[in-house]
């Protein structure tokens, strides 16, 4: 804005150097009011936004599990307007988690709506990573002239106990065998005949006859009040990495007295409420259908189970 004004003067000098002054007050004034006038009040005493959460998952976990948490967000002085998700300070995976039921387009997404006056308990669902490890997830919350609050929680996860187990014996040879499941042990032949594979889960099916009456079956059976079962569909064992995912295809899958081995073949098998996700490593028939040192035929196992 400009302003011109004409004077006319006439007096002496010390007069005119009045008015100069007067002009120049005039000048400095008017400059003051239309800067004032261009800008917003500034907020006094800003308040940033908070945000809480809570949750009751234990801070041990396993890989691949859900974990949830109930976000709250208050604003401050100014509206709300972001959100964002880390997970050990890098930006989380959109495929890793949700929002109030939503996927996001962003680790750092827009809050809309009602949201930008503040939220209450919206879930939030974290799915945990594939490898074991420790985690802490932070979520920040960010108001429109950029204050902040924060929020974190730790979390370990542990993987599967992976076992190699001993070599399971053809029940009928001198070894004897049958096998626990939980440490992978060789479980010899006791004394008691109602009993003679004690803790065993599976034990060898011998041969097709008696001792001296061969071939080597290549089967086992389960023992005591095992549950083994054939999943329903194929099975990568190295993709299954928890206790859940072995429970689920253990309740899919049928029942099985025997089987038949053939390395590679996967079974599940269940006692005590403990889970097991069990692959054929390998399986070998000795040769030998008569004579000494016959009926050493064997199998080995690779056994999973919750630690």
């Amino acid at each position: 804005m400009t302003f011109f004004y004409v004077l006319t003067i006439k007096t002496n000098n010390n007069m005119k150097k009045i008015f100069g002054y007067l002009n120049l007050a005039l000048f400095a004034a008017t400059t003051l009011f239309i800067t004032s006038c261009g800008d917003d009040e500034p907020i006094v005493n800003a308040t940033a936004p908070s945000i809480t959460e809570s949750h009751d998952f234990a801070a041990t976990m396993e890989p691949g599990d859900t974990i949830t948490l109930k976000i709250s967000g208050v604003k401050g002085s100014s509206s709300l307007k972001t959100i964002a998700v880390a997970e050990n300070d890098a930006p989380l995976g959109v495929d890793r988690f949700t929002f109030g039921g939503a996927n996001q387009v962003s680790s750092t997404f827009l809050l809309g709506g009602a949201d930008t006056s503040g939220f209450s308990e919206k879930v939030l669902s974290i799915k945990l990573p594939a490898a074991a490890g420790s985690y802490k997830y932070s979520v920040t919350l960010t108001d429109s002239k950029s204050k902040t609050d924060k929020i974190s929680v730790d979390v370990t996860t542990v993987a599967l106990e992976d076992i190699s187990s001993d070599t399971l014996y053809n029940s009928l040879g001198p070894l004897q065998g049958g096998l626990e499941f939980f440490v992978g042990t060789h479980v010899w032949k006791g004394s008691d005949a109602n009993n003679p594979w004690k803790g065993a889960h599976i034990v060898d099916n011998g041969n097709s006859g008696d001792a001296s009456n061969h071939p080597w079956k290549g089967e086992i059976i389960r023992h005591e009040n095992t549950v083994l079962r054939k999943p329903a569909t194929n099975v990568t064992f190295a993709d299954v990495i928890n206790s859940k995912q072995i429970k689920a295809l253990h309740a899919a899958g049928t029942d099985i007295e025997t089987l038949k081995l053939t390395p590679g073949g996967v079974f599940t098998a269940e006692r005590d409420g403990i889970y097991y996700l069990v692959k054929v490593t390998d399986a070998q028939d000795d040769g030998k259908n008569s004579g000494d040192n016959s009926n050493l035929d064997w199998s080995k196992y690779e056994i999973k189970h919750k630690k």
